[in-house]
């Protein structure tokens, strides 16, 4: 539980302070069941004819009212604070993991389902969010009003006291068992919600491919996942259920002793006064009350800190970091100096060493899977080398800001990803201060205008889902207005014509032209036409740089660049008969 306690201290971070205002609030909650311990007697104690009304009516009056006033302010307030302090954490916590997640290297969303990054960002940090401080507040409030009931009664009766002790101690045992059920049970409950989501995230995506081959069984996985995370809720009840049930349990039973022994104490001789008894047995089943209020959170505290643990894990993913001294980049020239690169224990790239002249366009050509485009990716920094350099500028890319790395190169990818706002903030995404004239100029330039123009809200039509209200050429335009927007000194062309007809391709290779005009230029291509302005090839196979040179020396030698060419002179002389 403290261990808990413990992590919750550290995941609410800036917030700690509203998190001690919710505190407070329980605490001041606490001590007001003082009082109305007191008004009770007083009553009593009007009943019995102790005390006259004449000399309580106005003492009662105001502290019952006293009592009432100030437990629905202070409820009002910490129940406020409860609400603000959990969102507030979760908004803080969710903008921490999105921090972290821009600054990891790409291999970390290999290794790790979108689906699991989604389940902790939506229901982990959720269940925070609605759980932790509420836990918190209720088991510390709840213990803080059982301890203050026990302190009373060891001076007011103190073997009621003491059975009130008894009873707290065995409730605590019980209590404890079932938290070490909860913490044990989580973990796995926690890795269904998490396959559950890779699940329901994966055939969405692919519903178009399960409807489109009428696919009957298309839905096994999520199927699977849901039933796994039906089983996992289950068990947590299921391990759960039996000591929950037997601290309930405790409850009654010493529930019932403290009534059985104010009864028994009020009929011995010499024995406690009726009003006494009566208060025993009042006040004792609020102080268990209490008490149970605490307990019943104290089985959450397994499930929060599984929570907390699966969010921490993915705040101490490993960053990029920059390396000291801290290097400029001085200019586009890019320079790879033996470098070797690995997907796990898989290399993909031996020892490799080529430059790229400033201001030329370098054309990276060979076999699908030779490792191109890990090439291409290896510049911007998207994943960590394991041995040599890269070098943008004359600065080991390493030891280069990320921020100042990355407003060096824009990238056109061939899978174009356009977010769910609107065509103008898609398009001045890469520079957030841009002019609505700056963006329609990168627009006219990226050959999308036209379209644009004609669409119901123009530049304020708003993306659909994975910019689905567009065709693949014009959400490759509209990246390419983006990235001639951004206006890098160096560009990297992933494959960005591969899969485009030929009427789409002649509009973007036009938008490319002009993208890439005094730029330095590196291109995956894999047809005739990305080639026609490359002043450099470079040939990479089985992970190996076998070629590197101008077009007009590579043209003479027996190689993947001669073939590459011939085979499509072959192919661009086929005709359909």
């Amino acid at each position: 539980m403290f261990q808990a306690m413990k992590k919750m201290w550290t995941f609410s971070a800036k917030r700690r302070g509203m998190m001690l205002a919710s505190l407070a609030a329980r605490f001041i909650m606490g001590m007001l069941m003082i009082t109305e311990m007191i008004v009770i007697i007083m009553a009593f104690r009007c009943v019995n004819g102790t005390m006259t009304m004449a000399d309580s009516r106005k003492t009662i009056i105001l502290v019952a009212l006293g009592a009432i006033i100030g437990s629905f302010i202070i409820s009002y307030f910490g129940t406020i604070k409860n609400i603000q302090t959990g969102f507030y954490m979760a908004a803080d916590k969710r903008m921490s993991i999105a921090d972290t997640l821009k600054n990891v290297a790409l291999g970390f969303f290999n290794e790790q389902s979108a689906g699991r990054i989604s389940s902790v960002l939506t229901t982990t940090v959720s269940d925070i969010e609605v759980l932790a401080v509420n836990a918190l507040t209720s088991c510390f409030g709840g213990f803080l009003g059982a301890v203050a009931m026990i302190i009373v009664f060891m001076f007011y009766e103190w073997h009621i006291g003491l059975t009130l002790l008894v009873g707290t101690i065995v409730y605590l045992i019980l209590v404890k068992v079932s938290m070490k059920n909860a913490e044990k049970n989580a973990p796995f409950r926690a890795e269904a919600q998490q396959k559950l989501s890779a699940a329901a995230i994966a055939f969405v995506q692919g519903i178009k491919v399960v409807k489109n081959f009428s696919c009957q069984n298309g839905d096994e996985k999520l199927q699977d996942a849901i039933e796994s995370s039906r089983k996992g809720n289950i068990n947590m009840v299921d391990k759960t259920l039996f000591s929950q049930t037997l601290s309930h349990l405790c409850i009654a039973v010493f529930e019932s002793l403290i009534i059985a022994q104010a009864v028994m104490m009020q009929r011995a001789d010499n024995g406690i006064s009726i009003e006494k008894a009566v208060i025993i047995i009042i006040v004792s089943f609020m102080a268990y009350s209490s008490l149970h209020q605490a307990g019943s959170t104290l089985s959450m505290f397994g499930m929060l800190d599984t929570a907390i643990g699966a969010v921490e894990q993915i705040e101490n993913t490993k960053q990029l970091e920059v390396k000291s001294p801290v290097e400029h980049i001085a200019s586009s020239k890019i320079e790879f100096r033996n470098v070797s690169f690995s997907y796990g224990d898989n290399e993909v790239l031996h020892n490799v060493s080529a430059v790229i002249e400033p201001n030329t366009c370098t054309a990276v050509i060979g076999p699908s899977g030779s490792g191109k485009t890990t090439f291409c990716h290896l510049i911007p920094r998207f994943w960590e080398i394991d041995s040599g350099a890269v070098e943008v500028g004359g600065a080991n890319i390493e030891n280069v800001e990320i921020s100042e790395l990355a407003s060096n190169i824009s990238m056109v990818f061939q899978r174009v990803y356009l977010f769910e706002d609107t065509v103008y903030n898609n398009i001045c995404f890469g520079k957030p201060d841009a002019t609505r004239e700056e963006v329609i100029a990168a627009a006219k330039a990226a050959k999308c205008d036209e379209f644009i123009s004609k669409l119901p809200n123009g530049y304020d039509t708003l993306v659909e889902e994975n910019g689905n209200n567009f065709s693949g050429g014009e959400k490759q335009r509209i990246s390419i207005a983006r990235a001639i927007l951004k206006d890098a000194p160096i560009v990297i062309l992933d494959e960005a014509t591969s899969a485009l007809d030929p009427e789409n391709e002649k509009e973007i290779l036009e938008a490319v032209d002009e993208l890439t005009k005094n730029k330095t230029v590196i291109m995956i291509a894999h047809r005739m036409n990305t080639l026609k302005n490359a002043d450099h090839i470079i040939a990479i196979e089985n992970g190996n740089i076998v070629q590197d040179g101008t077009p007009q020396q590579l043209i003479g030698e027996e190689g993947i660049y001669r073939r590459f060419m011939n085979e499509r002179k072959k192919a661009a002389e086929w005709t359909v008969r």
